[in-house]
């Protein structure tokens, strides 16, 4: 995932939300690594300092990654799903706002 240098901590927010909300780890610790994940890709820090931010270990933040990878395939075909429902959208008021300007 490629992120802005910046990014507004209102627009953070919203992102991780949806982040939280598409991914489901099972298991005791799958609310930390489920922060870890999403806080390291906003942040493009790693996942061991995140790891270590939220008081679990890295290699716990592997295991669960490793351990359920369909979890991530869930995740990223959510994030594509979305992209190309935003872009489809951009798409469409270019060419509306493209017509309004030729008229």
């Amino acid at each position: 995932m490629t992120t802005p240098d910046y990014i507004s901590p209102k627009i953070r927010v919203q992102i991780e939300e949806k982040l939280f909300s598409i991914i489901n780890f099972k298991g005791r610790r799958a609310e930390e690594v489920k922060k870890t994940l999403a806080t390291a890709a906003l942040t493009k820090d790693s996942v061991e300092n995140k790891a270590k931010e939220f008081g679990i270990s890295p290699q716990t933040v592997r295991n669960y990654v490793e351990e359920q990878p369909q979890v991530i395939d869930q995740m990223l075909n959510v994030i594509k799903t979305i992209s190309v429902k935003e872009l489809g959208g951009r798409k469409l008021l270019r060419a509306i706002h493209a017509k309004q300007e030729n008229e």
